[in-house]
């Protein structure tokens, strides 16, 4: 394919949509064969892609060799050392737009190992796969490259009200998981933070237009919430609050019996005391108090919703 050691040189790999593959370099399937090759240090190769729309591209660049002896052969039998065709170059990868800037990269798993990207690429246009190594190496190294294009992410985005914290809206662990709601498959869950005005945005992948999902917000002594919500044509949701009720100290997922016991076992304990339980203070006073027990009783019987 070369020359291909530019943007401008790139090898064109033609257009790429969502559902869409490309194997670039097998020969018959053969698990030691390819036509791709880094061939000398310094050496990169590009791959352009064209895409009609926004999609999430996955791309991998996997070193291809085997092992075998290089010397010259005395009689029957070889001599000289044992090459390893795999490991010869320190493969990395990254997908760049049209103006050249690097969008994502992967190079962090060393010699013999593939290297994987995934990005949101925002819409139709002109996008470029570079393949490079980071050692120098002084054989060339055989690839393949995989490049698949899956539905693009969406940002699920709004507010969360703790009730019952001494700041209900508060900088806080938050996890966000996505269901589809005919199957309810677990399309993608992300573990966040909140900031101090208890705002999330929560990043997930493979959503789609116009499909209904289940938003479920869930945190520390807070039951799970959950919220039906119909995908717009951007596919991000914005304004998703949920306010989430207190008291399952000991994280069943019901605020019972148990909660109760748990926080009086711990009546009186102080934040800064050793082994303090952050989960026994829902009220988040820093003292385990009659508060932090009023709290578990007035919400007895709630469950994850």
């Amino acid at each position: 394919l070369e020359p291909d050691n530019s943007i401008a040189a790139a090898s064109n790999q033609g257009t790429l949509n969502v559902g869409g593959t490309l194997t670039l370099g097998s020969i018959n399937n053969a698990a030691n064969a390819t036509s791709l090759s880094i061939d000398a240090d310094g050496e990169q190769d590009f791959y352009k892609i064209t895409t009609t729309g926004s999609l999430r591209l996955t791309a991998t660049v996997t070193p291809v060799g085997s092992v075998y002896q290089s010397g010259p052969q005395v009689g029957n039998c070889d001599t000289g050392a044992s090459l390893n065709a795999q490991s010869q170059a320190d493969l990395a990868i990254e997908v760049q737009n049209s103006a050249g800037t690097v969008l994502v990269s992967a190079s962090a798993n060393g010699l013999a190992v593939a290297e994987t990207v995934a990005v949101d690429l925002p819409g139709a246009g002109n996008y470029f796969v570079r393949v490079y190594e980071t050692n120098a190496p002084s054989q060339s190294q055989l690839y393949r490259l995989n490049m698949s294009a899956g539905a693009p992410s969406g940002i699920i985005s709004g507010r969360i009200t703790f009730l019952d914290w001494v700041n209900p809206n508060s900088s806080l662990p938050l996890t966000i998981t996505v269901r589809n709601a005919s199957t309810n498959a677990v399309v993608g869950s992300v573990n966040t933070t909140t900031n101090s005005l208890g705002d999330y945005s929560a990043t997930i992948a493979g959503l789609s237009a116009g499909t209904n999902y289940i938003v479920q917000a869930d945190s520390l002594m807070w039951l799970r919430k959950s919220v039906n919500v119909t995908t717009p044509a951007g596919i991000s949701v914005t304004g998703l609050n949920f306010s989430l009720i207190n008291g399952d100290v000991d994280g069943t997922g019901e605020v019972d019996a148990a909660d109760i016991d748990f926080v009086i076992d711990r009546f009186g304990s102080l934040n800064t005391a050793p082994g303090f339980t952050f989960t026994s203070d829902p009220d988040g006073s820093g003292e385990v108090d009659a508060v932090d027990i009023d709290i578990v009783v007035a919400n007895f019987g709630q469950v994850n919703n």
